[in-house]
């Protein structure tokens, strides 16, 4: 049987070997100069995206803005937000995720305290434009074919808003909190993180931390909700969700 292509779409393209041990010592590729709101430090950073080039886009809440670390610096950019707290187009507040659109070379945030998701230029963009309001964002990411996932944390849902809709459609959750098959709990210390495999035909997630790890839900992103509290199976590989990369283990 064919291994599956899963790419996770919050970052560039990978490939990883079937062999492949992560090495023990890591590298700080942003902030490590302790907390704060210089250009070379980050201040209760949330979510990341990283480019094809590796330069790491990161949701810095506490600051509050966008900033981008190329490969290799000391310091990062700020790319969205940076005009101090607050609801203006030009502002930012609690941003708790980010990814990059390449085909539009754009950064699209979840401005999670503004309660809406916006867009911004990712060169030399000075406001950004809202294409979701009233939603809490925590987490969000684009498929193949351009829909937009975004994780909602009152509503303890994920919806896929398609290229022109404004609504959108749940295609998790949205049954309240809880552990049933219909539901997930919206009230755990980490929220869950939409990814969608290479054949686009399924929306995988991960849901919770520590007594609830490797929650794995399974949801065809048509719409029809499917979940599974155990890791999902192919043929003799489980795949386990992290909080950012689905990755196999034999």
């Amino acid at each position: 049987m064919t291994k599956p292509a899963f790419i996770p779409l919050r970052s560039c393209s990978i490939d990883i070997h079937p062999n492949a041990r992560w090495k023990q010592n890591g590298l700080t590729v942003a902030g490590g100069n302790g907390q704060g709101n210089g250009i070379d430090q980050l201040s209760y950073p949330w979510g990341l995206y990283v480019d094809d080039d590796q330069t790491v886009y990161i949701a810095d809440s506490g600051n509050p803005h966008i900033v981008k670390w190329e490969s290799g610096a000391t310091s990062g950019q700020v790319v969205a937000g940076g005009n101090e707290e607050g609801s203006g187009v030009h502002q930012l507040s609690d941003p708790r995720d980010v990814m990059v659109d390449n085909e539009r070379d754009s950064v699209i945030i979840c401005d999670n305290s503004n309660r809406r998701v916006v867009r911004w230029p990712r060169q030399n963009g000075t406001s950004g434009e809202t294409i979701i309001s009233n939603i809490d964002c925590l987490g969000l990411t684009i498929d193949e074919n351009g829909s937009l996932y975004v994780v909602s944390f009152e509503n303890a849902e994920i919806r896929r808003y398609q290229r022109g809709e404004y609504q959108g459609t749940v295609v998790a959750g949205g049954n309240g909190d809880g552990n049933q098959s219909s539901a997930w709990d919206g009230t755990i210390p980490s929220h869950p993180i939409p990814f969608v495999p290479w054949d686009a035909n399924f929306l995988f997630l991960f849901h919770g931390m520590g007594w609830d790890e490797n929650f794995l839900r399974v949801v065809p992103s048509h719409g029809t909700k499917i979940s599974s509290s155990h890791p999902t199976s192919h043929g003799t590989k489980k795949y386990y969700m992290n909080l950012f990369f689905l990755v196999k283990t034999v």
